[in-house]
């Protein structure tokens, strides 16, 4: 019984190492998507403020 208790807890320290490689793998990946996501997120917005803007003064009714 204690050689099973034995294995299995190298097992989890194994397994826990290796998931913390993934979780930061991924969390870098994430890291860059995100940055990249918010840089092109600006430029974006500021295409939809300008495109709004025209439109509004194209539908606005002269004043007169």
């Amino acid at each position: 019984m204690l050689e099973n208790t034995t294995t299995r807890t190298t097992h989890r320290r194994q397994y826990h190492a290796f998931l913390d490689q993934c979780r930061d793998a991924v969390l870098v990946f994430f890291d860059a998507q995100l940055a990249e996501l918010f840089q092109n997120a600006e430029a974006a917005l500021m295409d939809f403020a300008e495109r709004a803007e025209s439109n509004a003064v194209q539908t606005d009714p002269p004043s007169g």
